[in-house]
């Protein structure tokens, strides 16, 4: 595989982000349990800085391994295209108006401590997980690099909330995740902006070049004699 510098070095469109192990090294290291859930919540839902501060008990369906997350999908839209609503399904629907897609949880240990966490921070349904900005994020995610660095070193890439989505979306892609679903899970609009993560698979290419003949193959005969 491409080592993560040569991917980003060759590719302008591939975002920083962190393998598996950086990035829950960086989760576990933080100590207040307030960061450390938004983190790790952005981690384990790939969601955008805005959905996550938009959410609260009320988006989670919880299910053991079959839990989900009914998220709040924010898009960038062009001056031609009209605000889309989201169909209530009833009366006592109150997940607002904006579309939402349904990502899966099926960390077991993730489930566990966020419902602790609403259990520990007495969250009643429709009061958001963070009252705070993306100023507030941006500060807790610079402080958690500095004080991860200090300890352990620096990081090959520069990091900023968006590394958590990042992250999340590569690795699903190491994970042979069809693009299909990756692309709902991201709620993204066009699938060419889900394609630009699998840059990092450089290697599977091999595989397939060498599945391919590039000269006629010359079978020996054995002799009789």
């Amino acid at each position: 595989m491409k080592t993560r510098a040569e991917v980003i070095q060759a590719n302008d469109s591939m975002p920083a982000y962190l393998l598996m192990p950086e990035i829950t090294g960086l989760i576990d290291s933080e100590l207040n349990a307030n960061r450390r859930m938004a983190f790790e919540m952005m981690w384990m839902l790939g969601c955008r800085v805005s959905e996550l501060l938009l959410l609260t008990p009320r988006h989670f369906v919880f299910n053991g391994q079959s839990s989900y997350v009914n998220m709040p999908t924010l898009k960038r839209r062009t001056p031609d295209q009209t605000k889309r609503r989201r169909k209530r399904l009833n009366d006592s629907d109150t997940l607002g108006n904006l579309p939402l897609r349904q990502i899966p949880i099926t960390d077991v240990q993730f489930v566990a401590r966020l419902q602790s966490y609403m259990v520990t921070e007495r969250l009643p349904d429709n009061r958001r997980f963070f009252g705070i900005t993306r100023r507030t994020i941006n500060r807790w995610v610079d402080e958690a690099v500095s004080n991860y660095e200090a300890q352990y070193g620096p990081f090959q890439v520069h990091l900023s909330p968006h590394v958590f989505r990042h992250s999340y979306a590569v690795n699903a892609v190491l994970h042979f995740t069809p693009l299909k679903i990756l692309q709902g899970w991201l709620g993204h609009a066009s699938q060419a902006n889900t394609e630009i993560y699998t840059k990092v698979l450089f290697s599977d290419s091999f595989e397939f070049a060498k599945r391919i003949a590039w000269r006629p193959v010359i079978q020996a005969i054995d002799n009789p004699l």
